[in-house]
Formats: structure tokens, sequence, C-alpha cells
């Protein structure tokens, strides 16, 4: 990844596919600790090409199947649910 590529990431444009990739790669590979900054950020990614309209109720659905899978959901689980139930989120 190119210096050039990631500072203008930083700033705000849209990455090359490639360097979109590396990123998410990097993402996945620290994420050592979960939190629901995090989770919601990595849902963010997740939806971000589906149409506006069905971004909320997939990232609904992902968060129904993590609790679905595990009878011990952390706590990011709930606080990210309580982000998606609110009005405000486009």
């Amino acid at each position: 990844m190119s210096p050039t590529g990631l500072q203008n990431f930083v700033d705000g444009s849209e990455p090359y596919s490639a360097t979109r990739r590396k990123l998410e790669r990097w993402y996945v590979r620290r994420g050592e600790q979960s939190d629901a900054h995090s989770a919601l950020a990595a849902l963010e990614v997740l939806v971000k090409d589906l149409p506006p309209v069905e971004q909320r109720p997939a990232m609904e659905e992902i968060v129904r199947l993590l609790e679905k899978q595990r009878s011990d959901s952390p706590s990011w689980i709930a606080q990210v649910r309580v982000h998606l139930s609110r009005e405000d989120l486009a």
C-alpha cells in the first residue's frame, strides 16, 4: 500500500479496491479486542456496497446471527443492537 493511497483514505477519499482490501485485512488482523464502536465500523464496511435502504436490515441480521451463535454474547453486541434501533441511523 502506498503512502499516498493511505493518506488519501485518511483524508476521506474512496480508496482503490486493492487499497480497500489491504485496509480491511489489516483491520481484521489487528482486531484483538472488540467493542461496540469497532463492531459498528466493521458492520459498515460489510454493508457499504449494498443499497442504502438495505444496509440497516443487513446489519441487524448479522447481529441477530451473532447473538444466535453464542449463548454468552459479549456486551458490545447489545450496545450495537441499541445503536441500530435508533431512529436517527441512516
